[in-house]
């Protein structure tokens, strides 16, 4: 069964408005959070227009996706790995 949040064709298709690009930068965002209190990451979710319910649907489907597909972890990881700011090629 394909979770509602996942498209049947299309898995670079963006989780609940959001690109894999987007994904990659808010990851980055949080990571830099790490250790910090329950507030900042609240201010880094606010500061990508992100409520924490919309974040954890976003969170769990890309999440899923990396698990489940190669290409999409392959992506993911090139993404994460590029300097930030560099364009997504496909994936807006």
């Amino acid at each position: 069964m394909i979770p509602s949040n996942e498209p049947a064709r299309d898995p670079l298709a963006p989780v609940d408005g959001m690109a894999l690009s987007g994904y990659v930068e808010v990851c980055r965002a949080l990571v830099r959070t790490a250790g910090d209190s329950t507030r900042r990451i609240e201010e880094v979710l606010a500061a990508h227009d992100l409520t924490p319910d919309r974040w954890e649907r976003i969170r769990e489907g890309w999440s899923e996706r990396i698990r489940r597909h190669p290409r999409i972890r392959t992506e993911f990881s090139r993404l994460y790995a590029a300097p930030s700011g560099e364009p997504a090629v496909g994936n807006e």
